[in-house]
């Protein structure tokens, strides 16, 4: 930090605005030792029960994550009663996330010097003191009604300010960042009250589609049975995808809403989402959207998309962000469920009327009771392990080309009984 005299009346002193949020209140200390706040004093009330009206009296963000890992921070503030601009002067916030500060040149509000960044409104809704006497004689200070029906009530006014200050500012912030604090503090440190703080409010992000394998629907489709419609035809299937993101409690009130239309016979969908799957659109509707848990989801598409990637539109019907921000699109890649691991063979090939000892490996093979081919038990080389199984191979596989494949029996120790598939190609020399 640095200091300097300018007129013998004056200091003016630098420090990183990341020390002066985070260390609380300035003090200028004497020769003596003597504590002087720099900060300005605000001017508090000698009721006890009425709350300081000079500070910040709330403060809320919220975060619009967009693709490219940037979110657009909204920022709104509202000022005590007491607080005037023509009397105080104009608010400096500045904004402690994480490690970083915004509000200053480096980082700075989009819109810090826009008029209609701050509004004034009438609050005429002013609260009175009650005095309710207890059995002793003596006044006890309440809110609202007094104890007893029998109870003299004396009612003190209170003095009421009818000016409500708010501030909103937006600013760019990086996702990581604002999702690694999760809190922010915002602070004018001109002022010793003036300071709040809470926790961010993040709008949903997406990250990738994964294909659902399709469930099998029952008994019909045991029976080979299936329900056809009034033109002859099967119904189509629409396919279901596994969805990953962040932010999706939010929409957890969205899905009892959906429940409250659905039993009132509403249509609606309240989730803002709109699916475009090879140029054509449609909104993500009540039943399409379910909440498996803040980072995952099921999306039900009424068409498979025939391209590798669709677009999804988040466009909230609620005012949940600055308008200027939104919509937000995501592209989301659909990527084919994994495949599960298959052995593969050393030698990958025989030839044909060889006999020899071929080893698998790739899953495990621990649980392997015996190697089938055609009905015929096979000789094990080597007892199975969990990396590999040796499968003397005879002439009877290799008596004709072709790829064969031999069936591995399984029992694992709760008795379950299974397969393993494992394929070998013969040919001719």
């Amino acid at each position: 930090m640095r200091r300097y005299l300018k007129d013998g009346k004056t200091i003016q002193f630098f420090a990183p605005a990341h020390d002066l949020l985070q260390n609380g209140s300035i003090e200028l200390v004497g020769e003596s030792g003597q504590k002087i706040p720099l900060a300005i004093q605000s001017k508090r009330t000698d009721d006890d029960l009425m709350p300081d009206t000079c500070g910040i009296s709330s403060a809320s963000l919220k975060a619009v994550p967009f693709p490219d890992g940037t979110a657009h921070a909204e920022l709104k503030l509202d000022y005590g009663s007491s607080y005037s601009r023509n009397t105080d002067g104009a608010v400096q916030p500045l904004v402690f996330i994480g490690n970083d500060v915004y509000g200053i040149q480096q980082k700075p509000f989009l819109d810090f010097n826009v008029p209609s960044s701050c509004t004034v409104t009438d609050d005429h809704q002013c609260a009175s003191t009650t005095i309710v006497p207890d059995n002793a004689g003596t006044g006890v200070a309440t809110q609202g009604n007094p104890r007893s029906s029998d109870a003299s009530v004396t009612s003190v006014p209170t003095k009421c300010s009818h000016r409500h200050l708010t501030c909103t500012y937006h600013f760019i912030a990086q996702t990581d960042g604002l999702r690694s604090a999760q809190t922010f503090l915002v602070r004018d440190i001109a002022w010793d009250t003036m300071t709040n703080g809470a926790s961010i409010q993040f709008s949903p992000m997406f990250s990738g589609l994964t294909v659902f394998s399709p469930p099998a629907s029952g008994d019909s489709a045991a029976n080979g049975s299936v329900q056809l419609s009034q033109t002859g035809r099967a119904p189509a299937v629409k396919p279901v995808y596994a969805i990953n993101g962040a932010n999706f409690g939010m929409f957890g009130p969205l899905e009892k809403k959906c429940k409250s239309q659905d039993a009132a016979g509403g249509a609606d969908s309240p989730y803002g989402l709109t699916l475009y799957i090879d140029g054509a659109s449609s909104q993500v509707a009540c039943g399409d959207f379910t909440v498996l848990s803040d980072t995952t989801g099921t999306l039900q598409f009424q068409q498979a998309p025939k391209g590798k990637s669709v677009k999804l539109v988040w466009q909230p019907t609620s005012d949940y962000a600055s308008a200027s921000v939104l919509p937000v699109a995501w592209d989301l890649s659909v990527s084919a469920p994994e495949q599960a691991a298959k052995p593969s063979p050393s030698p990958s090939f025989v030839y044909r009327g060889d006999s020899q000892t071929v080893t698998f490996t790739g899953v495990d093979f621990s649980s392997v009771v015996d190697v089938k081919f055609e009905s015929t038990v096979l000789t094990l080389a080597s007892p199975p392990t969990a990396k590999k199984l040796e499968v003397q191979i005879p002439v009877s596989v290799t008596t004709i080309p072709g790829h064969k494949e031999l069936v591995a029996d399984t029992l694992d120790k709760s008795g379950k009984k299974g397969t393993i598939v494992l394929s070998i190609d013969v040919f001719h020399r």
